[in-house]
């Protein structure tokens, strides 16, 4: 890594025959493990994995950097695709693909939902008295998302079941 935290913090994550790994603050870089040459490298960092999509046909990467913003990359060329500003400082969280979209979290305290595709907000929730930031990656289980504030607390939230459904049940 390089900058003020020089340390390589992000898992890394391995596709195909690339790795990616990134340094708190710099650079994300693209490593073609057979030849152990850099592919390509962005000066942006990261506390957190990224998240690897697919969008028509091509892998996407998400890069949830320490300067509050989500950004869609091309896993080939290392070109921004999309750059989302959570408005905060905070590091993001490791997005998590879901049906609805990405969803990510902040360390100063929101959890949002992105759409992958262009990287427009499509959800926000904020408790403002106890959550003080969310540093571990929420999970999805079934209907239900979980998440854990820097204050300790376990959060829950239950997606609504679709109207056809809830009506057959009565």
């Amino acid at each position: 890594g390089e900058g003020r935290y020089p340390d390589i913090v992000a898992d890394p994550v391995v596709s195909g025959t690339d790795l990616y790994t990134s340094g708190y603050f710099r650079p994300l870089v693209a490593i073609d493990l057979p030849s152990r040459n850099i592919r390509w490298r962005l000066d942006v960092g990261s506390a957190n994995p990224i998240a690897i999509g697919d969008q028509d046909g091509a892998s996407v990467i998400y890069h949830p950097g320490t300067d509050g913003k989500l950004r869609g990359v091309s896993a080939l060329t290392g070109a921004e695709l999309w750059v989302w500003d959570s408005g905060t400082r905070g590091a993001l969280t490791t997005p998590v693909d879901t049906k609805a979209g990405l969803l990510v979290a902040s360390s100063e305290g929101v959890v949002y939902l992105v759409d992958p595709t262009d990287g427009a907000e499509v959800w926000r929730w904020k408790e403002s008295w106890q959550l003080q930031g969310v540093s571990s990656t929420p999970v999805i289980a079934g209907r239900q998302l979980l998440f854990v504030s820097n204050a300790g607390m376990l959060y829950s939230m239950i997606v609504p079941r679709p109207q056809a459904e809830r009506e057959r049940r009565g």
